[in-house]
């Protein structure tokens, strides 16, 4: 299967999963940062923002410690770009960019990128 549409599954089921109440109050999400071009135009940008801005709303609700935070890859991040968002959206990333920073290890790592960029010798070489 092509990668994008099984993320899709997993990230959809995941979100159906939590919306269900199928988390127990004192069950924890596992700390999660997902690793995309966010602040780069593009469409790997809008859907990273869609993904995180979901996921950020799970997390919150859980209410139970859990974290999150997404990390800029796989391409520059684009200070023109970030400037044109809309505030209340820049906040949240630049919010969720620092958490995605500050941690140094998670329990689950979400690469959404090209494959190319999986490879030692892909992309940046």
């Amino acid at each position: 299967l092509p990668l994008q549409p099984v993320l899709l599954l997993l990230v959809g089921w995941l979100l159906l999963w939590l919306a269900e109440g199928r988390l127990a109050s004192d069950e924890l999400l596992p700390s999660t940062v997902w690793m995309a071009p966010v602040l780069n135009a593009g469409g790997f940008s809008s859907e990273a923002m869609a993904y995180i801005e979901a996921l950020r709303a799970v997390f919150r609700d859980a209410d139970n410690g859990a974290e999150f935070g997404f990390r800029q890859f796989a391409e520059v991040e684009n200070d023109d770009f970030v400037t044109g968002l809309p505030s209340d959206i820049r906040v949240r990333l630049l919010e969720l960019k620092d958490a995605g920073d500050r941690r140094e290890s998670w329990d689950v790592a979400i690469c959404h990128s090209t494959p190319d960029f999986w490879l030692a010798d892909g992309a940046y070489g």
